[in-house]
């Protein structure tokens, strides 16, 4: 007569199936999520945001690994479990999503009431002279300082080729002169960035007080960054000064680096397609408040630490919970320790691996969001072991 095999959770019990299947699915759930982020990251909050996109990845899993787990005749689950998971356990992961992401969001920094100063980087590269042939550029700055308190201080770099002060550092003044720019060359961003940086470093921006903020306009792509020149070190120097960087694009420009620039170094990013809109975009830019979420970007010098642990705790929880979700689900008691033990490891490492590389490293954020994905995804079941029946268990009508 046949023994009955355990499911001990050795190598060999593992539901091998349903691994690249949930992982198809959270890749899935990736794709979709990241449409509806963009889409409604401005017109709803946040938290709703997030809360949304983690129940996209929690009800893809759950339909890809029941699928499977029919088809290979492993389903052990019933009616009612199903029913829970889809139903309960959707709320819990989109209330828990979204509350910690208002954790998340929230502003430990009190102290911290509004910029001391202004930095405007003017693009007056060659390509301005179809883009903004009036110098709307220049005419916004002073609408920006309307908005601010009044005596605030402020300076103006232009960057073509080179970068130069066209204003030094100071509160306005009466009876000054409208700022113009020159009109040619490229657009050395890079080199603008750099500029600016470094006189900060050395003292030009002392009168601007200690939380300067810098706003860079440009109509083009950068003619001084590529593969062999990137611009991550001198990013990664606004961040250890505790400097943002708002950018607005006029036209054509490149929206792919104005958002790196802005994001790496805790700013906004504004895009305006005619120059006539620049008032309103550089107005935006300079007093709009960065925002923080799990699943993108994050820097901050103060209280960095609290906001790598938190993003890194409210990751795994949630990793856990949608683990020993579909464990429950699944209907493999056996299962449901393990699977829920093994979610909890992999969140956790995704949730690292989603720190890393947008709160220290700044790599890009949609491809690190894709491999946290996957990690939350990947999902590790038992089998259901059937023993040959004898003739003595069919009489019986038994079996395991």
């Amino acid at each position: 007569m046949a023994t009955k095999r355990s499911s001990s959770g050795s190598g060999s019990d593992l539901n091998i199936g349903v691994i690249p299947a949930s992982i198809v699915a959270g890749i899935i759930a990736w794709f979709l999520g990241s449409i509806l982020y963009s889409a409604m990251l401005d017109s709803i909050p946040r938290p709703v945001v997030i809360g949304i996109v983690f129940t996209v990845l929690y009800l893809f899993i759950l339909i890809a690994v029941i699928l499977v787990s029919v088809i290979q005749r492993q389903f052990q689950g019933n009616a009612v479990t199903l029913l829970i998971s889809f139903l309960a356990g959707t709320l819990v992961v989109f209330l828990l999503a979204a509350l910690f992401q208002f954790i998340y969001g929230l502003d430990f920094k009190p102290d911290i009431t509004g910029p001391s100063s202004y930095v405007f980087i003017i693009d007056d590269s060659g390509s301005t002279a179809d883009s903004d042939p009036n110098m709307l550029r220049y005419q916004a700055i002073e609408d920006v300082l309307q908005g601010a308190d009044a005596g605030t201080p402020y300076m103006v770099y232009s960057f073509s080729d080179t970068t130069e002060i066209v204003r030094e550092m100071g509160p306005a003044a009466a009876g000054e002169q409208p700022l113009q720019g020159q009109i040619l060359g490229g657009t050395s961003i890079k080199g603008a960035l750099q500029t600016a940086i470094r006189d900060y470093r050395n003292g030009v921006w002392d009168a601007g007080g200690k939380a300067p903020k810098v706003v860079l306009l440009t109509d083009g792509y950068a003619t001084d960054i590529g593969f062999f020149s990137p611009i991550d070190k001198v990013l990664d120097e606004y961040v250890e000064d505790g400097i943002s960087v708002s950018t607005v694009g006029l036209g054509n420009a490149d929206e792919q680096l104005m958002k790196q620039i802005a994001e790496a170094t805790g700013g906004v990013y504004v895009g305006v397609s005619d120059a006539k809109d620049l008032s309103n975009a550089m107005v935006s830019a300079a007093h709009s408040v960065t925002t923080r979420d799990l699943v993108s970007s994050r820097s901050m010098r103060k209280l960095n630490l609290l906001y790598a642990v938190l993003r890194v705790l409210f990751i795994t929880l949630l990793g856990t919970l949608i683990g020993g979700l579909i464990a429950f689900a699944y209907g493999n008691q056996d299962s449901f320790v393990f699977s829920t033990i093994a979610s909890a490891i992999l969140s956790l490492i995704g949730g690292l691996i989603m720190e890393i590389f947008t709160g220290v490293i700044h790599f890009n954020d949609t491809f690190v969001w894709l491999i946290l994905w996957i990690f939350l995804a990947a999902t590790l079941l038992l089998k259901r072991y059937v023993r040959a029946m004898s003739t003595a268990d069919l009489y019986k009508g038994s079996y395991y």
